[in-house]
Formats: C-alpha cells, structure tokens, sequence
C-alpha cells in the first residue's frame, strides 16, 4: 500500500505548483515529490492573517486580545494585514470594544456584527 505522498497522483503534470499553508502536508507532499510549492503568505494581497488572529498562530485566543489592546494604546505598529485583523467589528478603528468581542468570541458569546468566521 502507498502513502499518500508515494503515490504519483502528478506525474502527467509538468508544469504544476502546489499551493498551501507552509509546514503543511501540501508542502511535504511537494517536496518529498520533487514539485514547486508556494506558500501562501508569499502572495502579495492575500493575507495569512486571519480577522480575530493578529498573532498568526491559528487559533483566536486572549493573546489575540492583548495584541489588539497593545494595538490600541499605540504599543504595536500594525500594517495593513494587522490593522484588518485587529478590526474584528469592521468599524474601521482598532480598539477596546475589539479586544471585547475577541474575548465574547472565545467565550461563545458572539457579537452581532463581529467578523470573525
């Protein structure tokens, strides 16, 4: 039996690049088969960032929070990416009422209007 990264599900493909998170299985597979791969966050106006995760790690938690508090008083600097991910409630500023609904969300309580998916 083959592991799914023995299997040669590309080889009639030349010239294709596999696209996908960096670390992941998609960058594994790539190169354990001798095929391109690009990560994502290589992409300029695609984001890996996502709203409610400042932090990047994947996961929203009070860190996330923190950060946006640190963003609000002046602490972080936040670039285009960080201010989207910041502004959890759309309203085009980052500050405490964001921090708030990142802890609401955490908490299962989510806001009416808060972006985070």
């Amino acid at each position: 039996m083959l592991l799914p990264w023995e299997h040669p599900f590309f080889d009639f493909c030349p010239n294709l690049t596999i696209y996908g998170e960096a670390d992941s299985i998609a960058e594994f597979y790539a190169k354990k088969n001798n095929i391109p791969f690009k990560p994502l966050s290589e992409f300029p106006g695609e984001s890996a960032l996502k709203i409610g995760d400042p932090t990047g790690d994947g996961t929203i938690t009070s860190q996330d929070a923190v950060f946006v508090l640190r963003s609000a008083a002046g602490l972080e600097t936040l670039d285009d990416d960080l201010r989207t991910a910041c502004d959890v409630n759309g309203d085009g500023s980052v500050n405490s009422a964001d921090a708030v609904s990142i802890l609401r969300y955490i908490a299962g309580l989510k806001d009416e209007g808060i972006l985070i998916e």
